[in-house]
């Protein structure tokens, strides 16, 4: 490692970035600049250095002055028929404004932006908020359990939570797989989609380690900013697995308010999630849509009409498909999706948390998300051939348009920052360089004045 690290930064001094708030190495060569923030790397078998981890920053408060530039240059624009609710875009946006926008990149941006993204961070809020009750029915039952005997009843209780929490899983399933193997608008995002087919899996390593960063917030925002380490540890599960969860790893957040009994882990992570050999060892994510049992109708819902229907295909058809709008309409709850947003500030926080007034009203609260019981259907009932008619629920022109808007948006945004640092990086090189020449100029200065000097002596 020491033999490595001299090579980048020779020939070259260290100044201080005003942009960055860091240190800048700027080299003489005018070829390689390295910002001293990037250098948490790890050496290769070839001699370059690759960086192990890509962790975003994001701030906990926004102050006023803060919110007003969010509205007046970011939020999402509504025309007087439109709507005003809470939508998956305005939980989107707040995401990449409290995150330390340098971290993120246009092309991160736009894979951001897709529709899959889309039904894959609405999958992942509807599959946390009733993550989020269960864990906390668990926590109550392990207390009662402490001074009531067990009931035998608790046990079928917790195999119908675990199924259903195995079907909330498997439609997140989908839509991540269909991220992975760069289907339909994600072909453009795969690590083989070039020329050379050859597997970019830094840029790859890259955009799965900002998902997963942005994701998480984005459940939190959508939560009412709650259970964060929660959702973070979950996250981590789903995706990377126990072996890879650098969150376990580290030690940093949960502890013992996150513990989890044996009987509690089968109920949170299902029966889809068996042992496997290291090397072959695949995410519980997949493994869920792989290996689990799950109805044919449910992972269809938002591509094709099905039927028979039942009232939880219906209940879960509106709760991934429906728009936004509809969502409070119809008592279904996705987290704070279809709350007008007067009931929230800019940031989508309650009223009443953000300010001072006396007078205020009660802040909202969430609904629960209380799932119907499956219907099982005898097989005579089931349709031979896969349906042709299209889903009950398409987006809107208005989500369509809207999500187009704030790609551009937010990508001009990074552009202009981006530039900006580049300016500032030619100017510390420019000032460095003068620097350099008026110090060149004063040395030339006082060896003159000294031969005068010495010439001086001698007459």
């Amino acid at each position: 490692m020491d033999s490595i690290r001299p090579t980048l930064f020779k020939n070259g001094t260290w100044m201080w970035d005003e942009v960055n708030h860091g240190l800048l190495f700027v080299s003489r060569d005018q070829t390689t600049r390295v910002p001293s923030l990037t250098n948490i790397s790890t050496p290769t078998s070839k001699g370059t250095t690759k960086q192990t981890t890509h962790e975003i920053k994001f701030r906990e408060t926004v102050d006023n002055l803060e919110q007003i530039r969010f509205r007046r240059h970011h939020q999402r624009r509504c025309k007087p028929n439109e709507p005003r609710v809470v939508t998956i875009q305005d939980i989107k946006d707040i995401a990449i404004f409290i995150a330390n926008i340098k971290d993120l990149s246009p092309e991160f941006i736009k894979y951001f932006h897709i529709p899959t993204m889309d039904r894959f961070l609405r999958a992942l809020i509807v599959y946390f908020q009733y993550y989020v009750h269960v864990w906390d029915y668990l926590i109550a039952k392990r207390e009662e359990a402490t001074r009531k005997l067990y009931q035998p009843s608790v046990t079928t209780t917790e195999n119908v939570i675990r199924d259903d929490l195995a079907d909330l899983r498997a439609m997140i399933a989908r839509e991540y797989c269909s991220i992975l193997i760069g289907t339909e608008d994600a072909k453009k995002f795969h690590h083989m989609n070039n020329k050379n087919n050859v597997s970019l899996s830094d840029k790859d390593r890259r955009l799965f380690e900002t998902l997963i960063c942005m994701a998480v917030r984005v459940v939190w925002i959508a939560l009412q900013r709650k259970h964060l380490s929660l959702i973070e540890l979950e996250m981590n599960r789903l995706l990377r697995t126990d072996i890879f969860n650098i969150i376990i790893h580290r030690g940093i957040r949960g502890g013992a308010d996150l513990y989890r009994t044996a009987n509690e882990e089968k109920v949170l992570s299902g029966l889809a999630n068996t042992e496997e050999r290291k090397l072959l060892h695949r995410s519980p994510i997949a493994k869920e849509l792989v290996l689990g049992n799950h109805d044919h109708r449910m992972l269809i819902i938002g591509t094709r009409q099905f039927e028979p229907t039942d009232e939880r295909l219906n209940y879960l058809e509106i709760a991934f498909s429906a728009p936004e709008e509809l969502l409070l309409e119809l008592a279904i709850p996705v987290g704070m999706l279809g709350i007008p947003r007067e009931d929230y500030d800019a940031m989508l926080m309650n009223i009443e948390r953000s300010s001072k007034r006396k007078h205020s009203s009660r802040p909202r609260a969430l609904p629960e998300f209380k799932l119907p019981l499956r219907v099982y259907h005898s097989d005579d009932k089931m349709p031979k051939e896969f349906p042709e008619k299209p889903p009950k629920y398409k987006e809107t022109q208005q989500t369509i348009q809207a999500r187009k808007t704030q790609c551009k948006m937010w990508q001009r945004t990074i552009e202009k920052l981006s530039e900006g640092r580049e300016m500032s990086i030619i100017d510390l090189s420019v000032s460095q360089s003068q620097a350099q020449l008026l110090a060149s100029r004063s040395s030339i200065s006082m060896m003159a004045r000294e031969s005068i000097q010495q010439q001086l002596q001698l007459l």
